[in-house]
């Protein structure tokens, strides 16, 4: 019974929040700044499909592959992406793997400024701005969460026209902690 009542106050407090990969969008500031060459974000192209995104996760076909969309001021996709790095790529700093960090504006104040490099600092990541939310947008129109979610794909997979094959996938990504890691240690080698 205390389980079930933490669990609820916890859904409650992130419905409140408007956080934890909602299913439609809030009102965003999709601005595209370009902030100084250090901290840069690359925007995703095109609106109907990201040759930016696309050529990255081809050229990395071999490693396994993390997809994380998140927004750069919702505490709860923070605090799982935070989780990502301790817990996967702080704990496994040898395992072959790339992660793609999409950030996506969702919730007011979201924009390239808020965007903290440092959640996701490891050489394995790939950190992009998706100011025109293609890839939520496309994940909600197969059925999965716009937002704070995770998807997982295996070392051969390609993607040529869609953002396809994932082979597990779960949000919000704090609260999937054990689905990410039964799904990706094993393409790791650990476990």
């Amino acid at each position: 019974m205390r389980g079930a009542l933490a669990l609820a106050a916890l859904a409650l407090s992130l419905i409140l929040s408007g956080c934890g990969g909602g299913s439609s969008t809030a009102p965003t500031d999709a601005s595209s700044q370009t902030l100084a060459p250090a901290t840069r974000l690359p925007d995703l192209e095109h609106p109907d499909r990201s040759a930016t995104l696309f050529s990255h996760f081809n050229a990395d076909q071999g490693v396994p592959r993390l997809v994380l969309l998140v927004s750069p001021t919702c505490p709860t996709c923070l605090t799982g992406a935070s989780w990502v790095r301790r817990h996967i790529l702080e704990r496994y700093p040898t395992a072959k793997l790339h992660v793609y960090a999409i950030w996506i504006p969702v919730l007011a104040g979201d924009n390239k400024t808020a965007w903290d490099k440092d959640v996701l600092d490891d050489p394995r990541v790939t950190q992009l701005w998706d100011a025109q939310q293609i890839v939520g947008s496309w994940l909600q129109a197969h059925g999965g969460a716009f937002w704070d979610t995770f998807l997982i794909y295996g070392p051969d997979t390609r993607w040529d026209s869609e953002p396809e094959g994932s082979l597990a996938s779960g949000s919000p990504i704090i609260g999937a902690t054990d689905e990410l890691e039964q799904g990706l240690l094993p393409l790791i080698g650990k476990r």
